[in-house]
């Protein structure tokens, strides 16, 4: 882990690889508001130890949103809401799968480029399917688990109105990746297209089997800051 922060550390630093840019301005009651809309790839799939048992995968556009507030003295506190959901069509059923993560961080900053972050991130992945009114799907229609997260965030200016950013989440089996570039076209809002790719395994264990989600997608959006 610690070689991974350090390497984006790095790249941020100096080679400026960093979605919508992040707010850089910490003092109090500064905000940055992300709106982004996500052509999201997502693969859920079960394993029994090393073998895949069943795997279903589907590509939908979901909304992705931030929120992230100035406290002052360096501190920052953000809320980020993704729902990826996807559809499997079959000839006998159709299976539909929902991931919600919702997370609060809170966030310091070391540098103008670069901030350091810690929170908590709540994951759900519900599914239904089209056989269920046959059989008993109750311990399997919804699962959830609440993830400790430690990660980095980075930025540095290319001209004057472009931003390079990217950000890096890392907990118990989950790696949240985001990489873009925001435009600033007004005073308070940007355009940013980015790329984000979240993983999160062990999302249920029962007798040998584990499920894991893997959503991935480029995201266009709009970044309001004031």
């Amino acid at each position: 882990m610690k070689k991974t922060l350090s390497a984006l550390i790095l790249s941020m630093l100096f080679c400026s690889v960093a979605a919508a840019s992040p707010l850089t301005d910490y003092s109090q009651g500064s905000t940055a508001i992300d709106l982004t809309m996500r052509n999201v790839h997502s693969h859920w799939q079960e394993l029994y130890g090393s073998s895949t048992t069943y795997s279903y995968q589907g590509t939908k556009y979901n909304g992705d949103f931030s929120y992230t507030l100035g406290l002052g003295n360096r501190l920052a506190v953000q809320y980020r809401y993704f729902a990826p959901q996807f559809n499997n069509y079959y000839s006998y059923q159709t299976i539909g799968h929902e991931m919600k993560t919702s997370e609060i961080n809170v966030l310091y900053q070391l540098n103008k480029n670069v901030s350091v972050f810690a929170g908590r991130v709540h994951a759900e992945n519900a599914w239904t399917n089209s056989y269920s009114k046959y059989y008993n799907w109750a311990d399997y229609e919804y699962v959830d688990r609440n993830i400790a997260q430690v990660g980095v965030v980075g930025n540095r200016s290319i001209g004057s109105k472009t931003t390079l950013w990217g950000s890096l989440g890392l907990g118990r089996d989950l790696t949240d990746f985001t990489v873009g570039v925001g435009y600033k076209f007004s005073p308070v809002m940007e355009f940013n297209v980015d790329y984000r790719a979240l993983t999160i395994k062990k999302f249920w264990e029962n007798i040998g089997y584990t499920d894991e989600m893997k959503s991935k997608g480029l995201g266009f959006g709009l970044t309001y800051k004031y």
